[in-house]
């Protein structure tokens, strides 16, 4: 399987990375020149010197067809399976253009260059769009893995998403192929097993603000779920789910996130508290707070106070904190197998606090252990 990509120096880009590893998944990065430096020395800085940086190719999602050239596509039309979308502006604070270009203009251009894979080729079959959850708005209760309507309660972020959403979807309709799947990603932290991580998002924000919180008041999160997944594991999803949809066995839209087995908010953020031994996460008075409130605070803030972009994008994290829904995976599960992950409460709360992972202690007292009267 030989995927052309766009977006694989961000999080879900390098958890795409880390779950290829070892599979037959072959993976062709998109990357974007600077005035300074080419793509390939670009993808050179962050995945090394090999076969990855090599198989690079220049390119900008900004752009129409994601600015890759007749010749540069006539060149990929033999050789790529499936295009898969990993790019975004994922800083809600981000200006609407910068929304705009990159979330819509490159979901646009991602679906145009797949087509035209498929024309020059006829072995692309596939176009893969990581979204997010949060085109959810202002939902709360279960939200469907299906298209979703307007909503006036989304921030200017989801605005960009949803829209993107509908553009390719309505796109799949009109054409036999290539097959088009949206996957829905929840929220994303660090790798499972050594917590790397490529940015800090709102989750990370969330606890780098505790001291900071005015008043040392935080909200209580009532029914609220902390949907995440290591970034690793979304990947593992998103790879399954492209081979799903070039077996032409994918629905159109996917939730690639915890789902029912997301923990409440208030659950990690005590079992986070619990395991703090420095005294870091402690001090804070918990608050109710309406999720109506947070919901239009979160839309309206920056309209009447300067807000930084670390406040801003802690405003949008809590917010997502605070509602009470659930993603459905029953379609996931259909196109890729039900053995769906489960982070554990206490992986999320050591990953997303960044809470050292206690050293093995041995059963048991070695003295006691002399004394036992079956070696008499």
């Amino acid at each position: 399987m030989r995927l052309l990509v766009a977006g694989l120096t961000g999080q879900l880009g390098q958890g795409l990375l880390e779950a290829a590893e070892g599979t037959d998944a072959e993976l062709v990065p998109v990357i974007r020149a600077t005035a300074r430096r080419s793509a390939t020395d670009r993808a050179r800085s962050v995945f090394g010197r090999g076969p990855l940086s090599e198989r690079t190719v220049e390119g900008d999602v900004t752009q129409p067809s994601w600015g890759l050239g007749d010749d540069v596509l006539d060149e990929l039309a033999s050789g790529i399976d499936a295009v898969l979308n990993l790019a975004g502006e994922v800083d809600w604070t981000a200006t609407d253009r910068s929304l705009f270009t990159t979330n819509v203009v490159g979901a646009a251009g991602g679906l145009e260059c797949a087509r035209t894979l498929y024309r020059r080729g006829s072995r692309c079959r596939a176009y893969c769009l990581a979204s997010s959850v949060h085109v959810a708005g202002g939902l709360t209760g279960r939200v469907p893995e299906a298209r979703l309507g307007s909503d006036g309660k989304r921030t200017r972020y989801e605005h960009s998403k949803w829209p993107a959403e509908e553009l390719v979807l309505d796109g799949a309709s009109k054409h036999d192929a290539p097959a088009v799947v949206v996957a829905r990603i929840g929220g994303l932290i660090g790798n499972s097993v050594t917590g790397a991580t490529a940015r800090r998002n709102s989750l990370y924000l969330l606890a780098d603000e505790w001291r900071r919180l005015p008043g040392r008041v935080m909200p209580s999160f009532g029914a609220g779920r902390v949907d995440a997944l290591p970034r690793d594991a979304a990947g593992r999803l998103v790879l399954r789910t492209v081979a799903a949809a070039l077996a032409d066995s994918a629905p159109e839209v996917v939730h690639v996130c915890a789902g029912e087995a997301a923990p409440r908010t208030d659950a990690l953020v005590a079992l986070a508290r619990s395991m703090d031994v420095t005294g870091r996460l402690g001090g804070a008075v918990p608050l109710p707070v309406p999720s109506r409130a947070l919901v239009w605070a979160s839309q309206n803030a920056e309209r009447f106070v300067d807000m930084s972009r670390p406040r801003g994008n802690a405003l949008a994290g809590l917010r997502y904190l605070l509602l009470d829904r659930m993603f459905e995976r029953d379609r996931l599960a259909t196109a890729v197998g039900t053995d769906l992950p489960a982070p554990s409460l206490e992986q999320l709360a050591r990953l997303l606090f960044e809470l050292p992972t206690p050293e093995p202690r041995s059963v048991g007292d070695p003295a006691i252990a002399r004394l036992d009267p079956c070696e008499s």
